[in-house]
Parts: C-alpha cells; structure tokens; sequence
C-alpha cells in the first residue's frame, strides 16, 4: 500500500517594517519635506517612466536643466523629480522645491456667451482678385 506524501507548507513570513526600511535610507514616513533653502526656482518638471528624469530650474544667472544625481550651484543634489516638485538633498536631508506656476492664464475658459455674439466679418477677402488668371 502506498500513502500520499505530506505536503509541506511553508510558514507565513511577517510583513516587513517599513519605517526601519526608511530610516537605513536617511527618510523618515511622516516628516513632511521642507521648502528648499536654494536660492533656485523650479520652472518646468521633465517627469519619465524610464530612465532619468530632469527639471529646469533657474537662478540668478540663468535657467538650466539638470537631471536626477546631478549637484546643483548650493552644494545639494537633485534626488528625485515629480511633476509638480523637486526634491533635493542638502545636508542630510530631503528639501523640496515647487513648481512655480503663472499668475497669468496662459489657456482662456470658453465663454459660450461671447461667441454669440456676431461678429464683422471684413469683405475685402472675400472679393475676387482681379488680376491675370492663371
């Protein structure tokens, strides 16, 4: 007679403690990131799903792109750029720099009452040229 050998079951293996993770990497969950101290301004994000991403961010001597590892003029590093931030490491810690948007609008909002309205159309285009034909 032969019996089925007993199929062993691997034990469950506790989750892992993601704030222990984060503090062998320098972060920390809950601390919230601090505006950056650089006298940058962070004006277009470069966000990719591959590879490095780069932001543009300007100074008092100009704008220039900088990509994800590279220092910048203070003395810290880009570490990570988001479409709407730029996160730095200066001095052990991570800053932040935000997407500086315009006050003005650069996209008007359709106003279905304004186009409404008649408009005076010019007949000076519309009338045939009356030079040689072809």
């Amino acid at each position: 007679m032969s019996f089925p050998a007993p199929v062993a079951t691997p034990t469950p293996r506790a989750p892992l403690d993601t704030s222990a993770i984060l503090t062998v990497f320098g972060l920390s969950a809950e601390t919230p990131l601090l505006p950056s101290a650089e006298p940058l301004t962070l004006q277009a994000s470069f966000v990719r799903d591959s590879g490095l991403s780069r932001a543009l961010l300007a100074d008092g001597q100009g704008s220039r792109i900088y990509q994800v590892g590279d220092q910048l003029p203070g003395g810290s590093v880009l570490r990570r750029v988001e479409a709407n931030q730029a996160v730095l490491w200066n001095k052990g810690r991570e800053e932040v720099l935000t997407l500086q948007t315009s006050t003005a609008g650069f996209l008007r909002r359709f106003d279905p009452q304004a186009e409404t309205q008649t408009r005076v159309i010019s007949a000076r285009y519309l009338r045939p040229h009356s030079g040689p034909s072809e």
